[in-house]
């Protein structure tokens, strides 16, 4: 069962990434994550094998949404690498216990 929850929210979570780049309309940045999705669901889903981090993740991304609704740019650009360096960080802490 946890196994299915984290699949779907792998595929919400991808499906959030596609509309952020549709957004922007960088058209070169879709395309390439397109191609590496395969990767990124690799990383995301090792990523919340945490407890909590589906739910950071998703607090994450409400951030970076009302940012981008008050056309907030600095603080969108930093919500943005704010996830960015949690999901790394996630995922160099799974495999450096692996």
């Amino acid at each position: 069962r946890q196994m299915c929850i984290r699949d779907r929210f792998m595929l919400i979570d991808k499906q959030f990434h596609r509309e952020m780049f549709l957004i922007s309309e960088y058209n070169i940045f879709l395309q390439s994550y397109d191609l590496f999705h395969n990767l990124t669901i690799l990383i995301g889903s090792q990523a919340i094998r945490k407890k909590g981090r589906m739910t950071e993740v998703i607090e994450e991304h409400l951030e970076i949404i009302k940012m981008l609704e008050k056309k907030d740019e600095d603080r969108m650009i930093n919500a943005i690498r704010n996830h960015l360096k949690r999901t790394k960080s996630m995922y160099s802490d799974i495999q450096d216990n692996n």
